[in-house]
């Protein structure tokens, strides 16, 4: 599994990193944790995901920098289905 934040230079990040190290920890799974180089770096974000795809990673979680911007360009890259999680609680997550 994989997650892919914004920066690693924002507190929220960091922890919610820690929080993502020590579950996958809790349950035996690999995780691999990345983030773009700075606030706003699409073009790390999808040659990340480029490079998860290639190696075979089978769920890829993504907080991106810029939803228009880099969504449209997952779809395609995906071999399997793709969903978005929306921050507030009051949506589901929903196929697109």
């Amino acid at each position: 599994m994989a997650l892919i934040v914004k920066t690693l230079s924002n507190p929220f990040f960091i922890a919610m990193g820690a929080a993502a190290k020590d579950e996958a920890a809790k349950k035996n799974v690999t995780l691999i944790y990345e983030a773009g180089k700075y606030d706003g770096d699409n073009a790390t974000q999808m040659s990340m995901m480029d490079d998860l795809v290639t190696r075979g990673v089978k769920t890829i979680a993504l907080v991106p920098n810029l939803s228009a911007g880099i969504v449209p360009a997952v779809k395609p890259r995906a071999s399997r289905p793709v969903s978005r999680c929306w921050r507030s609680t009051r949506h589901s997550i929903r196929p697109i």
